[in-house]
């Protein structure tokens, strides 16, 4: 499942509410952590792999760095400079990435690479 921006909400609620989270393999939100973060904490505790991708402008960076921080037991790949990233930390279980992208430019850029190291095959 994927949101971008103000899709969180729908998201969390799904993850929450939707009876099917058991079926959920990876969680990517692209600068869209804005609320909600009680939704998505659970949501990788539990095992589920997540990428969240957050920028300085939009909102979304206090909220993604908090819950990188609360997840610090999980030993999250938590890149909070503006580097890219490397095949092999695209497939870390429980990712948080700062980004110098525009709010747009994030689901632009890292969707297609999240999804490439999603494990679908």
């Amino acid at each position: 499942m994927t949101s971008h921006s103000g899709g969180y909400r729908a998201l969390a609620h799904t993850l929450d509410r939707g009876g099917l989270t058991d079926h959920v393999t990876q969680v990517i939100l692209l600068d869209s952590v804005y609320d909600n973060l009680s939704q998505f904490e659970a949501y990788a505790r539990s095992g589920g792999r997540m990428a969240v991708v957050y920028t300085d402008n939009a909102g979304t960076l206090g909220n993604s760095q908090h819950m990188a921080n609360d997840l610090r037991a999980l030993k999250p790949f938590d890149d909070r400079t503006y580097s890219t990233l490397t095949d092999a930390q695209f497939d870390a279980p429980l990712l948080f990435k700062r980004s110098a992208l525009s709010h747009d430019g994030t689901a632009q850029y890292y969707f297609v690479r999240l999804l490439a190291h999603a494990g679908f095959r």
